[in-house]
């Protein structure tokens, strides 16, 4: 967590070792490479608050789907794109 004049900020990432392909909902366990999410989530005492969530790209094991890769999703948190949690939208 990182406090400044402007916003909260408060890193995370995903401690899971494998995530579910949005198209075909197949597990892998193969990481391709990662990338660092910012989400903003509802102010707090009038402060912004910002999540930067660390998350991996797998590639997806089933060949017959149409992902070749996709991103980790957080249930309750993340949805393919978004940049808002579901509190703040």
């Amino acid at each position: 967590m990182e406090r400044s004049s402007e916003a909260v900020t408060l890193a995370a990432r995903v401690r899971s070792s494998s995530a579910a392909c949005r198209w075909c909902g197949s597990y892998s366990t193969m990481v391709h490479g990662g990338y660092v999410r910012r989400l903003a989530d509802a102010a707090v005492s009038g402060i912004k608050v910002v999540i930067e969530l660390s998350v991996r790209r797998f590639r997806c094991v089933n060949g017959d789907c149409k992902a070749v890769t996709f991103a980790e999703q957080v249930s309750g948190l993340t949805t393919p794109h978004s940049r808002y949690t579901p509190l703040l939208r």
